[in-house]
């Protein structure tokens, strides 16, 4: 333990993180204390153990405006850790905060049919062009899980019925149902050869979408957001059956279908709109 009375200095800062570092914490971890410790240091000249955690906790809340609420816990969490090493009170009671929620980014069915259009065009190798086009496809055209993308082989699909095909899976909790899929798309998937893809893990899946989107110039994307396209694709190509769509998605709640289905403003507008016509 510190003596209460000795006054921390950048030896006593150098000294922590040489002991984090030592304990096993890594080069960037230990550089980020190190720079928290050293910002409270400047802003408190003379700081001394007896009075750390009170300087530490004025110092986060008079900067608390100002600051990501992921600087804040950082900052919080090197204070508490730096506290224990030196052998007093920590910031235990101090509320982290709660970092603002990110707006959801979506993609339209437009973005997939574009994205599945350019595909050819990247110059990748005919295994990662067909593994690009699978898991686009599967997932913005049929609204697939990735895992279940990730599943599908040719003998998942039936026999083709007029413009689509029957694509047999299994979703979640084991459920097994079936959605149809574009003949087309599935001719296009047939026509490369082979496996329907070669990934073998949900991961390198999700790898594959979001790069493929990102060098399409759609940059940020993840898989499930190509269901939540879906989703609203067939909300509004089916007049707003909430069933219908349920049941493509696989759901068996339809509260689960509702925070998928995405109403444009101009829809939200013309109904707002019509109440003023009765």
């Amino acid at each position: 333990m510190a003596h209460p009375h000795q006054t921390i200095d950048q030896t006593t800062i150098d000294a922590f993180c040489g002991y984090l570092a030592d304990y096993g914490h890594s080069p960037s971890t230990v550089d980020a204390y190190h720079r928290d410790l050293l910002a409270l240091l400047r802003a408190h000249p003379g700081l001394r153990p007896a009075t750390f955690s009170d300087a530490a906790a004025a110092w986060l809340t008079r900067h608390r405006g100002e600051w990501s609420a992921a600087t804040v816990n950082r900052r919080l969490a090197t204070f508490n850790k730096f506290a224990k090493w030196l052998g007093v009170p920590g910031l235990d009671g101090y509320r982290r905060m709660k970092p603002e929620p990110r707006p959801k980014k979506r993609i339209t069915i437009d973005a997939v049919l574009d994205v599945l259009d350019k595909i050819p065009e990247l110059g990748l190798s005919l295994e990662d062009e067909r593994n690009a086009f699978a898991m686009v496809s599967l997932c913005g055209l049929s609204g697939l899980r990735i895992h279940a993308a990730v599943s599908v082989t040719h003998e998942s699909f039936g026999e083709p019925d007029g413009e689509t095909v029957p694509l047999h899976i299994r979703g979640k909790g084991g459920r097994e149902h079936i959605v149809p899929f574009p003949v087309k798309y599935w001719k296009w998937l047939l026509a490369y050869g082979g496996p329907i893809h070669t990934l073998t893990c949900v991961r390198s899946a999700r790898w594959v979408i979001e790069k493929t989107f990102a060098s399409c110039g759609y940059a940020g994307v993840q898989s499930h957001q190509l269901r939540n396209a879906f989703a609203t694709a067939a909300y509004q190509a089916s007049h707003g059956d909430i069933e219908a769509v349920r049941k493509l998605l696989g759901h068996a709640d339809i509260s689960t279908t509702q925070r998928y289905v995405d109403t444009p403003y101009s829809t939200r507008a013309a109904i707002v709109a019509s109440l003023g016509e009765q």
